[in-house]
C-alpha cells in the first residue's frame, strides 16, 4: 500500500510538471486592452508616489512586463497543484 501511494505521488508531481512546461512555453505575446489599462493606471499610481520624493517616473517595458506576466502564471499554475494535493 505505501508503494501505490509513492507511486500516485510521483505520478502527480511528473504531471504538474509537464502542465507547468506546456504553460510555460505558451507564453503571452501580446496584451490585451484591459491588461494595459490596468498596466497604466498602477505605473501612474506608482509614479505620482515616486513624484513626492522628487524621483524620476518609471516607463513601462513590455519585455519586462509579459516576463513578469509569464513567470507569475507559472506560480499560480503550481499553487493550483498544490491546493489539489
Amino acid at each position: 500500500m505505501k508503494n501505490d501511494k509513492k507511486s500516485e505521488f510521483d505520478c502527480i508531481v511528473y504531471h504538474e510538471f509537464l502542465h507547468l512546461s506546456v504553460v510555460s512555453s505558451r507564453q503571452a505575446k501580446t496584451f490585451i486592452t484591459f491588461q494595459r489599462k490596468f498596466q497604466r493606471e498602477m505605473l501612474n499610481v506608482h509614479n505620482s508616489y515616486r513624484s513626492r520624493y522628487c524621483t524620476r517616473s518609471f516607463r513601462l517595458d513590455d519585455n519586462l512586463s509579459r516576463s513578469a506576466q509569464n513567470y507569475t502564471q507559472q506560480l499560480a499554475n503550481m499553487i493550483q497543484w498544490f491546493i489539489v494535493i
